[in-house]
């Protein structure tokens, strides 16, 4: 029996019993996936779910859809309510202060793992900007020792993503003029970069190109594309850069890109833009195969400075 998503209701399990899913499809590998490891899927992102269960990480938001959610992050509150059902209260509870920034106590998290976790919780809004938190709060939620996280906010301060002082820990407030002066940087650093690109580039960057592309383009039109459109987008960016080989303007982009993905939401949600963003993704390939630098450069400043423009109206609307 198929059933349709807005059928759908009912806790994580009920929903998956309704659905008629085969074992090997990919639907089918990312519920076997999260129901074999609900404590390990609850902190990972769509890309790393999807490596788990040997599928695509577009594939990981296809079945949250499928299963009646908006979207990855609220499958996952379903997976929290799987995991503490049946649990004492005591261990359901969270610490006060990290219960108002609405995120939740998880499982043990493996240490490797906590500084990408924290950083991707910032990146996310998970972490809220301005809501001040402890080492003991936070060692708690991803249950580990201080340690790690000591080591995890040292790395994130590095990248400007968090600020600490004698009463905790902070993701800074950013404002418009910040964005502005970042993206002014991230559109010098991108330029430079495709520029390299055209020179040094190899046959296997061009395919990945292209291939991304078309992935995003494969995508409808559901609300809930939009997170696996934002990720196709980042993931495109850094197959420009990668084609560079320049391994220190890469290092540089990548930080502007963070403080960039602080800012909720994605310009591809404006009237118009995923098609002019996907149509100049393909014509910066081409140029970049072509080996044709200056246009190559003019084509991702023209891209990348409207996408400022629509953060910047989005911002002071």
């Amino acid at each position: 029996m198929k059933t349709d998503a807005a059928e759908l209701s009912g806790s994580l399990l009920e929903r998956v019993r309704l659905l008629d899913l085969k074992p090997h499809s990919a639907e089918g590998r990312v519920v076997a996936y999260v129901l074999a490891a609900p404590d390990q899927a609850i902190m990972e992102s769509a890309i790393r779910i999807g490596q788990g269960a040997g599928v695509s990480d577009a594939s990981v938001i296809r079945t949250a859809s499928k299963l009646g959610y908006a979207g990855l992050r609220d499958m996952k509150h379903a997976i929290r309510d799987y995991l503490s059902n049946g649990k004492p209260e005591s261990e359901q509870r969270r610490p006060a202060r990290l219960a108002a920034t609405g995120v939740t106590v998880g499982s043990r998290l493996a240490q490797s793992d906590v500084h990408e976790e924290l950083r991707r919780q910032i990146l996310t809004g998970e972490l809220p900007s301005g809501v001040r938190v402890t080492e003991a709060e936070l060692a708690e939620r991803f249950g580990v020792s201080r340690t790690p996280i000591r080591e995890a906010v040292r790395l994130l301060e590095q990248s400007q993503l968090v600020v600490r002082d004698h009463r905790g820990i902070t993701v800074p407030v950013q404002t418009v003029d910040e964005m502005i002066e970042q993206y002014d940087a991230y559109i010098l650093l991108n330029s430079a970069l495709v520029r390299k690109a055209c020179a040094n580039r190899k046959e296997a960057d061009l395919l990945a190109m292209r291939r991304i592309n078309q992935e995003m383009r494969a995508l409808g039109d559901e609300a809930d594309v939009i997170e696996v459109l934002a990720d196709g987008n980042r993931r495109f960016h850094a197959a420009t850069w990668k084609a560079s080989g320049d391994r220190t303007l890469i290092s540089l982009v990548r930080f502007l890109s963070d403080q960039l993905d602080r800012w909720n939401g994605t310009t591809l949600t404006a009237p118009g833009r995923r098609e002019e963003s996907l149509q100049q993704h393909e014509d910066l390939t081409d140029a970049i195969d072509r080996r044709e630098g200056d246009l190559a450069v003019a084509i991702i400043s023209a891209h990348l400075h409207r996408a400022r423009q629509i953060r910047q109206e989005l911002y002071e609307l």
